[in-house]
This record gives structure tokens, sequence and C-alpha cells, in this order.
């Protein structure tokens, strides 16, 4: 895993998570399926549009985690902003304004979190 290579090699590591807000009441208004195809566009939509062989897009149930190894807590913003603007654009036009909306936060690793399971919990509590 990224992480693990960062650890050992002291490395930077940006984490951006792109997670669905009120989950549970869009998956009973949507659907458990629409819900799950949303996510997986929006995880390929991502992978498309990072620039680097490295940075990696991985889904979770209700959420996307974005991967940049060796980069710092700016240029991550920088990337965020990108992204979800696109994300925006995606949900707006295929789910209109009010129905699908993101949060976004960033956690770097070793500036955060010290291991994983710190890092995860530093992204998921904000």
């Amino acid at each position: 895993m990224a992480l693990g290579r960062c650890v050992e090699e002291g490395g930077t590591l940006s984490l951006i998570v792109f997670d669905l807000v009120d989950f549970e009441a869009l998956k009973s208004k949507l659907g458990e399926l629409s819900l799950r195809d949303a996510i997986l566009k929006m995880e390929a939509m991502i992978n498309e549009n990072l620039r680097r062989a490295a940075d990696l897009a991985i889904k979770d149930t209700k959420a996307i985690l974005v991967l940049l190894p060796d980069t710092k807590r700016e240029n991550a913003y920088i990337v965020l902003g990108r992204l979800y603007q696109i994300l925006e654009d995606y949900l707006s036009k295929t789910w209109g304004k009010s129905r699908i909306k993101i949060h976004s936060s960033i956690a770097v690793f070793p500036e955060d979190a010290k291991t994983v399971d710190e890092i995860l919990e530093k992204i998921y509590e904000a």
C-alpha cells in the first residue's frame, strides 16, 4: 500500500476523501443500485482525471479515497479543487443539483497521522 511505502521511505502521502452526504437517506431515495452506479462512475471519472500514474482513486461503500503519493497538502488542495468541480458537474447534470451532495476532506501523512488507522480516522472524522 502507498502508506506503507511512505512509512518505509519517509515520504509524504496526501489522501482526499469524497463522501456522499446523507448516504442512508440517498440510498432510500435513489435505491442502492443507482447509488452504487453513481459511486462507480465517480471513481472512474476521478481515475481518468488523475494526472500521475502513481495517483489512485478507490471506492468504498459510500466514499471515494484518492491516494496522492509524494504530494504535499497545498498540492492536494489543488487536485481536490479540480476533482471536486468535475464531480459537481457530473452530479448536477446527471442527478440535479439537490439530489446527491458530496463532502471532501484531506489528510496528509506523516503530518496528520503516523499510522494507517490514524490517518483513516482523521479523514473520516473531518
